[in-house]
């Protein structure tokens, strides 16, 4: 009795505790997280409510209506001729969600009578998913039930998460679900070397591409490859750890190419679009600075402890980037957990993570950090396509939960077997959020002053006393939300001291961190999740008298909308082409053309077939006449196809827009061409055109063609995917006035036909079933076949 008297005592000891919820932990943990989410996003799975925030309505509605009546007729909806006067759709990842397995379950289930699937479905799964996977990762690395399950919920409640579907940004959300999973997957088979952790590695890796955000991928195969380089970086000397090490880098490579081949239905078109797109500087698109605009000012940082330090999202922020929609707020009694678990723990595992939320959050500077930066974007292939390097505090937001995850397991007894005091940890937590708190709180005038001068800086021409009305605003949200931050800090306090004790049972101590870290979440998430009933489109895009009379008429032709019309995207769902709209990576010749000449100038509007402007109160100019309510008719369009006689050959692009500034440039009698052509142009008189069909893929066409002469069309110039055939034969499209295509004829009656041809997504899906078969060859036990064999 003494010696155990002596042990309970005095030994500082103590055996790590039991399964939090008994012998059915994992079930019953499983069962939190998803019962969590159902009531966390009940509105959205149970009412069938949807997100109309940010793009939601601005494009992915509006795209996601015409791909589903393309492919309700049987064509897949590769070209969008409604925005930008015509571009990629697939190939742009406008709309591609064909390739994602959830597309094809909605699509069987629902043909289920009386089965229809909440709008947002699927999304919710992801959610769970990052929940569960977070959970599975914990597991995976010894950590008790309590803390995998409290790091999965703090993972799948991240307001960074939750914000990014509000939004719109859905892609973001479906991808960042697989990051614990891909993380675990390559930290088993860089441990086992095994087989069927390839193949893990390799399928999630293939969904993730095909999740389609290419830039949330490109980052998780980046935190893979940290944790390679700390592997190497931390393993012991002996030759046969290094060798051991050097084969199974070499299977994650070959999980990374397995991956990328897996999606290449999705990565071989978009890869051959980027070419041509503003994303890539090349083609006189994205540079350095462009690339760096949503860079995080370090300073910004402090949001992970007051959320609205610089404003909240669009409503009132006043930061350094161009605008922003979203929250990086992690919770508080998540950063105290992670702080704990980075602190206390002290394994390799934990340092990895440690590394990595480091290195993502000095890599979310962007801009900030320009040489190493700079290096990154010039170095790494591929790294220069992606614009905001905010994007790297998903990773820190996953490193966070994961390291919350231990400390709370530590925390609490699960893992680890030395006793400890507790009590400095707690005044610490409760310290720093009070001391934060109290600050930001006694600062609010100078907040105040800070966000007028931002703000007037931002917006130049904007009225002083609207902006001081905004910032006045941002510095109450500042000092509420740092109120709420005495709050937390105090709870974290106590509940770091209270569970620590480790007097309570261990399910009571759980649920405590548990109600903590969903409450912290949702006074943040719930200021952006806010659902809806989902009204048809009809009542987000009404048919205005406008909108009426175009759709009236009946010849091929543009619009041009100006002024506040310019960005939208409304037109499209009325099916009325413009030369105008919005999409996060346009064409670049159509880009440069509207940017370099204006969308206003004479020559542009009739190269482009534009027949009416729109947007614009009272267009006063002679070359426009009022036809309808807002909607001016331009006496100067060119026909969607038409012949000329005077062409000037060039080696250089940028000669033909120079040429639209020209006083001597009539884009309707001369056109300046690319290249060169395989015969004389004669003249245009006696050549007459007429278009028989024009479909979003083709267009056929017959011409009566007097003497040789160049037909150009009003349509974008896309090599990859338009192929041109006179009478049968292919032939050559010509790059003609900057953006535009053209064929050259000779004498004679010709049938000619422009078609869209997607061989990358041929070349693409052939890839990707190759790919699939190979993993799946991976999960054969072959041993334990031929061994069943010989034994026969």
């Amino acid at each position: 009795m003494a010696e155990k008297k002596l042990k309970r005592n005095e030994s500082p000891r103590e055996r790590p505790r039991g399964p939090v919820f008994g012998p059915r932990s994992t079930v019953i943990a499983v069962a939190i997280i998803v019962v969590v989410g159902l009531i966390f996003f009940h509105r959205i799975v149970i009412q069938g409510e949807i997100l109309t925030g940010g793009d939601v309505l601005a494009g992915a509605a509006i795209f996601e209506d015409y791909a589903s009546k393309q492919m309700a007729g049987g064509e897949l909806p590769l070209w969008n001729p409604y925005i930008f006067s015509g571009m990629p759709f697939f190939e742009s990842m406008t709309w591609s969600a064909f390739v994602y397995p959830s597309y094809w379950i909605k699509l069987v289930l629902e043909r289920i009578p009386g089965v229809e699937l909440p709008r947002l479905f699927f999304l919710f799964l992801h959610y769970l998913l990052a929940g569960l996977g977070m959970f599975s990762y914990l597991r995976t690395r010894s950590v008790g039930h309590g803390g995998a399950v409290i790091g999965g919920l703090a993972f799948m409640l991240t307001p960074h998460l939750v914000g990014l579907a509000t939004i719109g940004h859905g892609g973001k959300v479906l991808a960042s679900a697989y990051i614990p999973l891909m993380l675990m997957a390559a930290e088993r088979l860089l441990d086992s070397g095994e087989r069927r952790w390839l193949a893990a590695l390799a399928l999630l890796g293939g969904l993730q591409f095909l999740a389609r955000h290419v830039q949330v991928s490109y980052y998780t195969w980046l935190a893979v490859a940290v944790l390679v380089a700390y592997r190497a970086a931390t393993e012991g000397q002996a030759e046969r750890a290094w060798r051991a090490l050097a084969t199974r880098t070499g299977m994650v490579v070959c999980g990374g190419v397995l991956a990328a081949g897996m999606a290449a239905v999705l990565l071989v078109p978009l890869r051959e679009y980027s070419e041509f797109s503003t994303r890539v500087a090349a083609a006189g698109g994205m540079g350095f600075d462009q690339a760096t605009m949503w860079s995080v000012h370090p300073k910004e940082l402090l949001t992970f402890l007051v959320p609205s330090l610089f404003g909240l999202a669009d409503r009132t922020y006043w930061g350094p980037m161009p605008f922003q929609q979203i929250s990086q707020y992690a919770g508080y009694v998540v950063l105290c957990l992670a702080v704990v678990g980075a602190a206390v723990e002290r394994s390799r595992r934990t340092w990895f993570l440690v590394s990595l939320l480091a290195l993502a959050a000095v890599l979310s500077f962007g801009k900030y950090i320009g040489p190493l930066f700079r290096a990154m974007y010039e170095l790494l292939p591929g790294f220069n396509r992606f614009r905001v390097p905010a994007l790297f505090l998903l990773l820190v937001q996953f490193a966070l939960s994961a390291l919350a995850g231990h400390g709370a397991s530590r925390l609490m007894g699960e893992t680890g077997s030395g006793r400890r005091s507790w009590l400095p940890w707690a005044l610490g937590a409760a310290a720093v959020g009070a001391i934060a708190g109290l600050i930001v709180m006694g600062a609010r005038g100078t907040l105040m002053q800070s966000a007028t001068a931002a703000l007037a800086a931002k917006y130049p021409g904007a009225q002083l006393e609207a902006l001081r009305g905004v910032a006045a605003h941002a510095a109450r949200l500042a000092s509420r939300d740092a109120g709420i931050l005495l709050a937390f800090a105090t709870a974290s306090g106590v509940a770091i001291f209270v569970v620590g004790t480790r007097r309570l049972a261990l399910w009571i101590s759980t649920a405590l961190l548990m109600g903590l870290v969903i409450w912290d979440a949702a006074t943040l998430d719930l200021r952006f999740l806010r659902p809806e009933k989902m009204q048809p489109l009809d009542h987000y895009y009404p048919e205005t008298s406008a909108v009426r009379f175009l759709k009236a008429s009946p010849e091929q032709f543009r619009i041009a909308p100006l002024g506040r019309e310019a960005s939208s995207n409304a037109w499209m769902y009325h099916r009325i082409e413009s030369i105008s709209g919005y999409h996060p990576a346009k064409l670049a010749v159509v880009d440069d053309l509207l940017d370099s000449v204006g969308p206003g100038n004479l020559k542009v509007l009739a190269m482009m077939n534009v027949k009416y402007v729109v947007g614009i109160p009272d267009l006063d100019h002679p070359a426009f006449s009022e036809v309808a309510p807002g909607v001016y008719e331009f006496l100067g369009a060119l026909p969607r196809v038409f012949p000329v006689g005077d062409v000037t050959e060039v080696d250089d692009p940028a000669r033909a827009l120079a040429d639209y500034r020209s006083a001597s440039f009539n884009p309707g009698l001369s056109a300046t061409v690319v290249g060169e052509l395989p015969g004389p142009v004669l003249s245009a008189a006696g050549t007459t055109v007429e278009l028989r069909s024009y479909r979003p893929h083709e267009i056929r066409l017959v011409a009566e063609v007097a003497q040789s002469c160049l037909l150009v069309f009003s349509e974008v110039y896309y090599p990859p995917g338009w192929k041109a055939f006179v009478d049968g034969a292919e032939t050559e499209i010509y790059r003609a006035n900057y953006a535009f295509r053209s064929v050259y004829v000779t004498p004679g009656h010709h049938e000619i036909v422009m078609r869209y041809e997607a061989g990358a997504l041929r070349s693409g899906l052939r890839l990707s079933l190759l790919s699939a078969i190979a993993i799946a060859a991976l999960w054969v036990p072959w041993r334990r076949l031929r061994s069943s064999g010989a034994n026969h």
